[in-house]
Formats: C-alpha cells, sequence, structure tokens
C-alpha cells in the first residue's frame, strides 16, 4: 500500500494521461484520499480548537489563582467576625464576674460593719449614745433594701435619710452593681470602638 502523497501523485498522473475511463481502484483511491484529506483537516480543525480551549482554560486559571491570592492577603489582614465575637464574650464574662466579686465584697465590707457596730454598741456605757455619723452608716448597712414591698407586690421606696458622702457612695455602687450588664456594655463598647 502506498502513502496518500504517492497516491494522490500516481493518481494526478493517471488523470492527466487517461481522461476518458477511470478504473474503479482509482475512484476508491480519490475517495479515500478525499476522505482522508476531510478527516486530516478536521483533527487539524479540532485540535486547534481543543488546544484554543486548553489555553484559556490555563489563562482563566491563572487569573483565579492571582485573585485567590490577593483575597487571602486581604483576608489575613482582618479578623473573622467569628473571633471578635468570642473576644467580646469573654470580655462580657469576666466582666460579669467581676461585677458578681465586687458585690460579695460589697456584702462582706456591710458585714464587717454590722460586727462593728454591734462591737461598738456593746463598749457602750448605759447613757452613752453612737454619734450620729455612725447611726446613719448603722441605718444604711441594716437595711436590706431601701424598699418594701405593699400587698400588691409592688416596690415602694422608703424615704432615704441624708446620708454621709461614704454611704451615699456605697449606696450608689451597689445600684448600680444590680443594673443588668447591657446598659453600660453598649456604651463602654461604642467609647472603645
Amino acid at each position: 500500500m502506498c502513502s496518500s502523497r504517492q497516491l494522490a501523485a500516481l493518481i494526478s498522473a493517471y488523470d492527466s494521461t487517461h481522461k476518458a475511463y477511470v478504473p474503479d481502484e482509482i475512484k476508491k483511491a480519490r475517495a479515500r484520499l478525499k476522505k482522508q484529506v476531510y478527516n486530516r483537516e478536521r483533527f487539524r480543525l479540532k485540535r486547534c480548537h481543543h488546544q484554543a480551549e486548553l489555553q484559556t482554560l490555563q489563562n482563566e486559571i491563572r487569573e483565579l489563582e492571582h485573585r485567590a491570592k490577593e483575597l487571602a492577603y486581604f483576608k489575613r489582614s482582618s479578623l473573622p467576625w467569628k473571633d471578635i465575637a468570642a473576644v467580646f464574650k469573654q470580655e462580657r464574662q469576666l466582666s460579669e464576674h467581676q461585677n458578681l466579686d465586687l458585690k460579695a465584697q460589697i456584702e462582706q465590707h456591710k458585714e464587717q460593719c454590722r460586727m462593728l457596730l454591734s462591737c461598738a454598741k456593746v463598749n457602750l456605757g448605759d447613757h452613752q449614745q453612737l454619734p450620729q455619723e455612725i447611726l446613719e452608716i448603722e441605718n444604711a448597712v441594716m437595711k436590706k433594701s431601701h424598699a418594701i414591698v405593699d400587698t400588691n407586690n409592688t416596690m415602694t421606696p422608703f424615704p432615704l435619710p441624708t446620708m454621709d458622702p461614704l454611704d451615699a457612695m456605697l449606696e450608689s455602687m451597689d445600684h448600680i452593681l444590680q443594673e443588668p450588664f447591657s446598659t453600660y456594655s453598649s456604651t463602654s463598647c461604642t467609647s472603645v470602638c
């Protein structure tokens, strides 16, 4: 069997010399040659198309990898919101824990004041009386709260006696520590942020 070039040369030489009659072998060879040329051209076009598509996809991959590197760089520079929320949660828990510790310290100090006042009363003579400032401290320390519960279960405040500045500070601290944490967390967050 001869190659397609040799076959094409043979066919063209034969056609030029014998114009009248073309044998079946030559017709089949011509058809086979035409089909080979057609298939070769089709495969070449297909290969070119695949190579162009491959090149396009490789360029797109390079662009996407470059974009991913840029995004990764910018993402590294800022913290994820979950980490920030976790830090705020830890700070809130720490503040609540400190708040409870401060309340416990106030109760301990009040208990110490009660004990000292009872010792001072025991050591008083028959007709002696505690000074007015100490009596005001005693009134402030002995009361659990400055409110009573009436029959409708609503709180009605007692009128507060004039207090020593130290007592007023203790009472205001007690009031501040009893307020919910959320009222202070929003203002402190805005001042920090």
